[in-house]
This record gives C-alpha cells, structure tokens and sequence, in this order.
C-alpha cells in the first residue's frame, strides 16, 4: 500500500509496529518519541487511545472494505495542501507538515 500511495519515493520514514510503545497491552504510536515537532504532525487513526498527543490525532471510521466508503479521500485535498507523507501503514497515518 505505501508503494500506491507514494509511487515516487516521497516517503523518507517507514515506521512499524516495532516502531511504537507497548502500554496498557496496546501498542501505541507516541508521537513524542519521533524527534519531531509535534506542531508539525498529525495523526489519522482508528482507535484514539493509540496515538499520543491526542491533540495530534484524526479519528475515522475503520474501513471495512464498504467500496463506497469515502472517507479516507476526502481528506485528500486537505492532505495534499497541508502536509507530507511521514508514516503510514493499512488504515493508520502520521503525517509531516511541509
């Protein structure tokens, strides 16, 4: 799926799941552990208890594979205005500001 979404290269970072904190039994994307400025990063994810900051984080539906389900395109003229790829995997997103 990254090689669609990013079929030239842009994508500097892949990050995984051996990539996040394991707290509470969840594995959580902890956005303060990046080195990044945060006001620079924003989240698009399923489940709100995974991403820290909260503040940094877009909540969606999960896809359930609904061919008419829109909602992750949507977001792709605010995407493409505001920021970078950064990290991604399936239906969970971080993104980097220009």
């Amino acid at each position: 799926m990254i090689t669609k979404l990013d079929p030239y290269g842009f994508i500097t970072y892949r990050l995984y799941r051996d990539s996040t904190r394991f707290i509470e039994n969840k594995h959580v994307k902890d956005l303060t552990h990046l080195n990044r400025d945060l006001s620079k990063i924003v989240a698009i994810d399923v489940d709100e208890d995974t991403v820290i900051p909260k503040e940094n984080t877009i909540i969606m539906k999960p896809w359930t594979g609904d061919k008419d389900d829109r909602e992750l395109v949507a977001l792709i003229p605010f995407l493409e205005s505001k920021f970078y790829l950064f990290f991604f995997s399936l239906h969970k997103y971080i993104l980097y500001l220009k």
